[in-house]
């Protein structure tokens, strides 16, 4: 049967055996099972195929049983991903098992989106979220993370 291999004969007959979690057999009378490729995992036994790995999700070791979700600050969208999650841009950030990036809010930026320096800030919706603006002469923040310069 499908999800299962044909074991050594005893006593003049075939016998089977279940698949291992993180392999399948697709075919009846199958020699052996095979590991589930790179992508996708299986955490049952005796399984006739193996599942994708979901979006926000990666499996690069082949014969998994199950996903790894992507790390802080890397992404994935679609299924099936086969090797680690692609990082996000500088200026971007996501949480753990992610399918997209988020620019970075107001009062940060760059990589990790930062906390803006004292004397810099950055609104939310300026586009530029690789770096803050410096305050101009006679302006300063209160605090660092700030979204916007303040006169002093």
């Amino acid at each position: 049967l499908a999800g299962q291999f044909k074991k050594e004969v005893v006593n003049g007959e075939d016998t089977c055996e279940d698949c291992k979690a993180g392999q399948f057999t697709d075919s009846s009378n199958a020699p052996k099972c095979k590991a589930c490729n790179l992508g996708d995992y299986q955490p049952g036994y005796g399984q006739a195929s193996c599942l994708p790995c979901s979006p926000g999700e990666f499996q690069n070791v082949s014969g998994a049983t199950k996903c790894e979700l992507c790390e802080v600050s890397t992404y994935f969208g679609g299924k099936a991903r086969n090797r680690t999650c692609v990082d996000c841009p500088t200026g971007w950030l996501s949480a753990k098992g992610s399918t997209k990036c988020q620019a970075c809010g107001a009062g940060t930026y760059g990589i990790g989106c930062e906390s803006c320096p004292l004397g810099y800030a950055r609104n939310g919706i300026d586009p530029i979220t690789t770096q803050c603006q410096l305050c101009k002469l006679g302006e300063t923040t209160a605090q660092e993370g700030s979204a916007s310069c303040e006169r002093w």
